[in-house]
């Protein structure tokens, strides 16, 4: 799996994550997702909607693509497939 960023040459689209199944072209994604690193407040619902009103812009997202949440403070899992807090990330290099 690669891991990278999405935007347009406008900047028009900016997604902060997208896992894809190869690179530098992608076949199928396998996620798209958005950081917020704000000092206290989690990744909020105006975070998923953003990133769900431009997911059709990725080549190879579909309507079934999920969508991951990745924020400084720990935050409910919400309308997101799943959230990760600083925490989680420290703890997966473990």
């Amino acid at each position: 799996m690669e891991v990278g960023g999405y935007w347009t040459r406008t900047n028009d689209v900016e997604i902060d994550l997208v896992g894809a199944d190869r690179g530098p072209i992608a076949g199928r994604i396998g996620y798209l997702g958005s950081v917020k690193w704000h000092e206290t407040a989690p990744i909020a619902r105006k975070d998923f909607t953003a990133l769900a009103a431009v997911a059709n812009r990725v080549p190879g997202a579909t309507d079934e693509t999920p969508f991951i949440g990745v924020s400084r403070a720990r935050s409910e899992l919400g309308p997101w497939s799943a959230v990760y807090s600083a925490e989680d990330l420290v703890d997966a290099w473990r």
